[in-house]
């Protein structure tokens, strides 16, 4: 028996995915388990199996396509099997629309034609524009007088060319469309102002040694991560969000760290980290590091982050201002480490720092309150033990 496939449902916050390759025929036989699509969302990049044996009997969509979860996608059955019944109305009008939209293209074709307006092919036109060539000017030599791609290239041989500017457009991803929309919708909804503080690391740099003798490798991350858990309790309004008129505040402290990927910004989600010791949250942070960047990270790591925290060090970069991941009402940015020499009573010596910039919701935190927050955090992270 025939049965339709919709585009499914990856997470609570998921509303549409976008068709990636397709790798199924109509009237290809599937076996129960083979890849038929890749389906992209705005965190990643799912590879869409057949859930039973068959025929691909009717493919509604092509890659590229955007569509809202449950929308129909394709019909899997019997060989010669009746479908009608499985056609939603809604393709079944569209196709009568497009129908009625080519010919009204081809009678709009021919008036052109009869009114003297400039015709071209395809080609010539697109050509036409990649080169910012005005087409009104070039001689056609096709039918009726047609300008055809030849045409084109001989008027751009023959013009002096004084400069030109060459470019390639890149449609944006799935991702990217979405980092796109929050960021914008964080950057004018939100008024964030950014605070920077400068943190002495070196008891971070001793722990880090300690465990380095038990063949535990942790980074200086991990520790602020644990280290921020810890402010975040003593300062709960960081640990908010709004909604509409109301502060909620968040009894999990979920840590959100910004992954850089080949796709895009990722933010994977460490859950309860106040809850955890440095090796269990050293040890979280890699596993949904690298799932993050192979593109395995399952959608619920990606959702119910109370914090994020982003770190730029690594580029070199010593401080930023890092814009909030609404509906959270502060992120926190990491800077590069630079040794600093400092005076001490036996002479001078070089010691690590680092920049720790947070951006905070004005609506919800003050200044005095996020720059009481950062201080604790200086002193929390300076007098570890």
């Amino acid at each position: 028996m025939a049965n339709l496939l919709v585009l499914p449902k990856l997470g609570l916050t998921m509303t549409e995915g976008k068709i990636g390759t397709w790798y199924a025929e109509e009237g290809d036989s599937v076996e129960e388990g083979d890849i038929l699509y890749e389906l992209e969302t705005d965190k990643l990049v799912n590879e869409v199996e057949a859930k039973e044996s068959g025929v691909i009997l009717k493919v509604f969509v092509e890659p590229g396509d955007v569509l809202p979860c449950l929308a129909p996608v394709a019909i899997i059955g019997e060989e010669g099997e009746d479908i009608s019944n499985l056609i939603p109305n809604e393709t079944k009008e569209e196709k009568e629309k497009e129908n009625i939209n080519i010919e009204k293209k081809i009678v709009e074709e021919k008036s052109i034609e009869k009114s003297g307006v400039v015709i071209a092919s395809p080609a010539a036109k697109k050509f036409a524009k990649e080169n910012s060539i005005d087409i009104n000017k070039v001689i056609g030599t096709g039918p009726k007088g047609r300008i055809i791609l030849e045409d084109v290239e001989k008027y751009m041989n023959n013009k002096p060319v004084l400069s030109q500017i060459k470019e390639k457009v890149v449609p944006m991803s799935q991702m990217r469309k979405i980092i796109s929309k929050k960021m914008s919708e964080s950057w004018n909804t939100c008024p964030a102002v950014t605070y920077d503080i400068k943190v002495d690391l070196s008891n971070i740099s001793k722990l880090r040694d300690e465990y380095k003798e038990k063949n535990i490798k942790i980074s200086y991350t991990d520790v602020l991560i644990y280290m921020l858990t810890q402010t975040l309790e003593q300062f709960p309004l960081l640990n908010s969000s709004i909604d509409g008129e109301n502060i909620i505040l968040k009894e999990n402290i979920n840590i959100g760290v910004a992954v850089a990927t080949d796709a895009g910004l990722l933010v994977p989600v460490i859950k309860d980290a106040d809850k955890k010791n440095i090796e269990e949250i050293s040890s979280q942070l890699k596993e949904i590091s690298s799932k993050a960047k192979d593109g395995s990270l399952s959608p619920d790591y990606l959702t119910g982050g109370t914090f994020t925290i982003t770190n730029l060090g690594m580029y070199g970069i010593e401080s930023f201002s890092p814009i909030i991941n609404l509906p959270e009402v502060a992120i926190l940015g990491i800077g590069a480490i630079k040794k600093e020499i400092v005076e001490v009573e036996n002479g001078f010596v070089f010691k690590p720092f680092m920049k720790l910039c947070l951006s905070a919701d004005h609506r919800v935190i003050d200044g005095a309150v996020a720059a009481q927050f950062l201080s604790q955090l200086k002193s929390n992270i300076e007098n570890m033990k």
